[in-house]
């Protein structure tokens, strides 16, 4: 091989390593707008592609919506029922309710105004309402996300909120159940939802069912900020309800990551969520209940409860995604709030009586 070969082979060498170089900047600016919005911007995006690649194929399955309603339709057949034939109410991932209204008023959306019969009744101001009318004494008010909404339930008699109902109504026949959710909603969009609107059906107790949406609806956000968000919306809700005398307790709704035993399905969806979901998920979600429960303490709200743990020993498939959970947790949360909010309506109803009288 004489000099000009071995020249020629250089030169080639280099073009192929610079158009390597070039392909793999090119492949860096591609995917770091994506990877970056999530893990931060500290190494290459390339890595986290790399990650996600071998990550989906060391988790090959159903994923997305044919994983959601699997799972759904497995809290039925793993407990031995049929499969309601129209999935939860609302649809799935919310399709049967959708679009939201926009505006909506003095809030930048909430649910629009649709009636599904024997599934969905939303009324004109974004209010699903049960039990008792405008006469309504105690008066309920759930606010919150998609969880708060009922989502995931078979009909609207299967929701939590119409279970509670049917708790309480032996003790307080005049009850009233007001809700007042919007799926996606976050802490300080609860409240704003409660001090704009809510307070139009005057409740007589305002319920905050929330907590899991901080920390995982908030894309690009990390868990310190969603913290920092939920906190301040707590002492929003407890503030707001101290100056409007209205009994205020705040719940925080049960979630997949707390569950002792998972199934091969909700191992999935959380696989597919967040990379050691319990490490990473688990310790800021209890966090953030004990940071509710201080701050609504020391702002003396009517009452704390953490619900996180609520559907911890079910041994069947009982939510759907990190949120949601079928006919079977929707009844045992409601047997957890009814338990809980029995002596405080009590409290309530006999404090009415006493300035009335």
């Amino acid at each position: 091989m004489n000099r000009k070969n071995v020249k020629d082979g250089a030169v080639k060498a280099m073009l192929v390593l610079a158009s390597l170089g070039f392909a793999a900047l090119l492949v860096e600016v591609a995917v770091r707008w994506n990877f970056y919005s999530e893990s931060g911007s500290s190494g290459p995006a390339q890595l986290h592609l790399y990650r996600g690649i071998a990550r989906a194929w060391q988790h090959r399955g159903p994923a997305g919506g044919e994983l959601n309603r699997l799972a759904w339709e497995a809290t039925y057949t793993e407990r031995g029922q049929s499969v309601p034939p129209v999935g939860p109410r609302e649809g799935y991932w919310a399709e049967r309710i959708r679009p939201q209204q926009y505006p909506c008023g003095d809030l930048d959306a909430c649910e629009r105004t649709q009636t599904i019969p024997l599934l969905v009744t939303i009324d004109g101001r974004g209010f699903q309402h049960v039990g008792a009318g405008a006469d309504a004494f105690p008066r309920l008010l759930l606010v919150g996300g998609s969880v708060a909404f009922g989502a995931y339930s078979s009909t609207v008699e299967d929701a939590y909120f119409s279970a509670l109902l049917r708790h309480l109504q032996p003790e307080f026949p005049g009850i009233g159940i007001s809700i007042l959710a919007r799926n996606g909603s976050v802490g300080l969009e609860d409240v704003e939802m409660y001090a704009l609107r809510g307070q139009e059906v005057h409740p007589d107790m305002v319920v905050f069912v929330s907590g899991l949406n901080d920390l995982m609806n908030r894309p690009g956000k990390s868990p310190e900020e969603g913290l920092r968000k939920f906190r301040r919306s707590v002492r929003l809700a407890v503030q707001l309800g101290r100056l409007q005398g209205v009994a205020t307790v705040v719940a925080i709704q049960p979630f997949l990551g707390g569950k002792v035993h998972k199934t091969p399905l909700e191992r999935r969806i959380l696989d597919l969520t967040v990379d050691d979901y319990e490490s990473v998920i688990n310790p800021w979600y209890r966090r953030l209940a004990a940071e509710a429960e201080r701050l609504a303490k020391k702002g003396e709200a009517v009452g704390f409860f953490d619900y996180s743990d609520v559907l911890a020993n079910e041994e069947e498939t009982t939510f759907a995604d990190q949120w949601h959970f079928s006919d079977f947790g929707h009844t045992l949360l409601a047997e957890a709030l009814a338990r809980d909010l029995r002596p405080l309506l009590q409290q309530t109803v006999q404090r009415t009586s006493r300035t009335e009288n």
